[in-house]
């Protein structure tokens, strides 16, 4: 097997802390916490405006108005979005020295993540994030893991063969996907030290 050449984080579970759930969400951000979307007969309407969003298909405000709408009422759009901001939460410790070692072995780094503008306006202030080489997310390329077409998308950008590139990413069907084309892949377990189960796939 080909040895990677780059090493291509996700972000949020691997990258980013995220909120564990819509209730701490709403504690950080100040919103009185009135249930989910629990009246919904299935959660695709909110899973397939989620895709819009973060493909690219849809602007902020958009999202905001829609979300609010399928929450029947329960949340206002101004509430969604004050909900959206505190989503991410921080970097994961021990991310610098993790790319200390890195680099230091030779290797080149990169992110794809399944994101937003606002997230990403937010990312390029954190300094963890900005030290990588390649950065590349769904609303940028237009496609969404586990799509193939993200994955091949991402091979343009960096011009690297997938045989060439190892992911780490917290979901198993986006790690089964990249595979599939031929991709190094790990799962990340975002409960626990992220920099270190990625230290001990790399053989760091």
């Amino acid at each position: 097997m080909t040895p990677p050449t780059l090493v291509c984080f996700d972000l949020g579970g691997v990258f980013i802390r995220l909120q564990p759930d819509l209730a701490s969400a709403c504690r950080d951000a100040g919103v009185e916490h009135r249930g989910g979307w629990e009246h919904l007969a299935s959660d695709a309407p909110r899973l397939d405006l989620i895709e819009r969003y973060q493909v690219g298909e849809i602007d902020c405000e958009t999202y905001y108005g829609a979300m609010s709408d399928l929450s029947a009422g329960r949340y206002s759009p101004e509430e969604i979005e004050a909900i959206h901001r505190v989503w991410v939460i921080e970097p994961y410790a021990g991310l610098d020295a993790l790319l200390d070692e890195i680099e230091s072995a030779g290797l080149a780094t990169a992110c794809l993540s399944n994101t937003n503008a606002s997230h990403w306006r937010w990312l390029e202030n954190v300094a963890p994030f900005t030290r990588l080489q390649h950065r590349h997310a769904s609303h940028l390329l237009g496609a969404h893991k586990p799509d193939e077409r993200i994955y091949r998308a991402f091979e343009r950008e960096v011009r690297r063969d997938g045989r060439s590139i190892v992911l780490f990413d917290d979901l198993a069907e986006n790690v089964e996907a990249a595979r599939r084309l031929g991709w190094h892949a790990h799962r990340i377990d975002p409960t626990g030290d992220t920099a270190a189960q990625i230290r001990s796939h790399l053989g760091l």
